[in-house]
């Protein structure tokens, strides 16, 4: 939602939006719902993980109003460095692009990454940026309907308001008010920083359990934040209905499609790790059975 109310305030109907695909459906889904064009600047895949092309980015950077970031990265678990986020700051006020920069995932950064929020590079970076965030992953707070929009600049703060109220939505949930507060406030550091430790021994699992058990048919790169996982059943050599039956039927799995994030997601799925690990460890046991 809060996607929605930044592109129509900050664009209008055949502007162009640019995203580094694959990445989260919704980015996909809002666009065509408010009638801009889909600019697209895939990730590369590397040996040590995913990459920016930056000079794709910026070619289609020239013919975009808007470029929706997603840090840390859904779904394939990037944490972008400060230098790689100047990078496309820089070729955004270049071109007159303005931000809106989805840092939902920023408290699931793993040791060894730091995340950079987006508004903090610059003072000019601030003022066309529009930090999305919310407490509904770190805290698991989403049937709470809360998420927060963080605006520098006084007019796309006054305008995403007026868009919001001129939606009905004038009146938010006081107890979702109640629990951000709360959640924010320091009291909650504690619970955090050990999901946290316990996710990140979930992954040291997984890419275990993958390298002995699941390779060379699945590979990944264990990720440096987000509690997602973008498993490369690439290897298999199957056609998507062959790889749901294998996945779906056979594992006995609901992971998410990979295709559904756009260019680059053929032949993944999306494993959500913020479970038990012994439901972890059962998904990957399900895998490995029906890949015989």
């Amino acid at each position: 939602h809060a996607l929605h109310l930044a592109l129509e305030t900050l664009s209008k109907p055949g502007d162009g939006v640019l995203i580094q695909p694959p990445v989260y459906t919704p980015f996909f889904e809002v666009i065509e719902a408010t009638g801009r064009q889909l600019l697209t600047s895939q990730l590369l895949e590397t040996d040590s993980g995913w990459e920016i092309d930056f000079d794709d980015f910026e070619a289609k950077a020239r013919n975009a109003r808007i470029f929706i970031l997603c840090s840390p990265h859904n779904p394939v678990g990037r944490v972008w460095r400060r230098s790689e986020l100047e990078q496309l700051a820089a070729i955004c006020l270049r071109h007159n692009v303005k931000i809106v920069s989805d840092e939902i995932h920023a408290d699931f950064v793993y040791p060894g990454s730091k995340h950079t929020v987006t508004a903090t590079l610059s003072d000019e970076v601030n003022a066309a940026t529009v930090t999305c965030t919310a407490p509904s992953k770190t805290f698991n707070l989403a049937g709470l309907q809360l998420a927060n929009v963080f605006a520098a600049d006084a007019a796309t703060r006054h305008g995403m308001a007026a868009a919001f109220h001129g939606q009905g939505l004038s009146h938010t949930p006081a107890l979702g008010l109640l629990a951000c507060q709360v959640a924010y406030s320091g009291a909650c550091d504690e619970w955090v920083d050990a999901l946290v430790r316990y996710l990140d021994t979930t992954m040291a699992l997984i890419e275990s359990e993958v390298a002995q058990r699941l390779a060379p048919s699945v590979a990944f790169h264990r990720p440096e934040g987000t509690y997602l996982t973008w498993l490369d059943l690439r290897k298999l050599g199957l056609t998507i209905p062959e790889a749901r039956q294998l996945v779906v039927e056979r594992a006995g799995l609901w992971l998410s499609e990979g295709s559904a994030f756009g260019p680059g997601g053929d032949g993944y799925w999306r494993l959500n790790a913020a479970f038990a690990r012994a439901t972890v460890r059962d998904a990957l046991d399900r895998l490995a059975q029906a890949l015989g």
